[in-house]
């Protein structure tokens, strides 16, 4: 019989009620970064607003939000090479990442029950690993600066630059399973990026969205997740 701490209820919406369908056993916890165990994407956006103005490319906050919230840098790069009808090179994503790094320094946190949460499943013997659209360096430095560091080693953080492709693509996600040594159907991932969802859910995994804001509604496929807190409860571990 299942170890029922490693067994995650998962549920059926037809009816508009949940309801459980079937019960599967989850032997990882793959996390995204940005936005769901750190408070980094207002950072990150408004430093790209700025840097972008200083490049030539005139846009408004709000279309910054609305075009470059989740993309790999690598891919943001790209995207602005083709708007300004030049290359940045090197030296213009190390400006970049510079001047981002020097805010998080002093204003990173990390989300609302992060911690407690990791912690909670780390001492209940879970496997976690973060999945990535960040650098691995970057990455790291940012969970060393708001204290997940411990629970994420070397060999439990990975990132969309070690694949082809980044979100919605699997690759990250199965790249994570495969070196974790977990088969998809027994990973759970947290995610609250639509994109990072569609990847979750093309990998073959489990799927709860985090949704910093209950109105914003959950993605077809997941499972809603209003809080950090209640992953706990959610894959039935008293």
């Amino acid at each position: 019989m299942a170890d029922p701490r490693r067994q995650l209820i998962a549920f059926g919406m037809a009816s508009g009620e949940p309801k459980i369908t079937q019960v599967i056993d989850i032997e990882l916890v793959i996390f995204d970064c940005d936005g769901v165990l750190v408070e980094s994407e207002g950072i990150s956006l408004r430093v790209l607003s700025e840097y972008l103005r200083e490049t030539g490319l005139q846009v408004s906050r709000e279309e910054v939000d609305a075009r470059f919230m989740g993309p790999r840098l690598k891919d943001i790069v790209a995207e602005v090479e083709a708007a300004v009808g030049r290359e940045l090179g090197d030296a213009w994503i190390m400006e970049f990442e510079e001047r981002r790094m020097k805010i998080f320094e002093t204003q990173l946190v990390a989300i609302p029950g992060a911690r407690h949460v990791v912690s909670f499943l780390a001492n209940h013997e879970v496997r976690m690993c973060v999945a990535t659209q960040g650098r691995l360096e970057t990455t790291h430095r940012k969970l060393a600066l708001v204290g997940l560091s411990e629970f994420f080693p070397l060999g439990a953080v990975f990132s969309a630059d070690e694949v082809s492709y980044g979100k919605p693509h699997p690759g990250v996600f199965l790249y994570a399973a495969e070196s974790m040594g977990v088969r998809p159907e027994r990973c759970v991932v947290i995610e609250d990026s639509a994109d990072g969802v569609e990847a979750a859910l093309r990998a073959g995994m489990q799927v709860f969205h985090y949704q910093s804001d209950p109105h914003m509604g959950s993605a077809v496929g997941a499972k809603p997740l209003l809080s950090l807190d209640g992953i706990p409860q959610m894959l039935e571990i008293a």
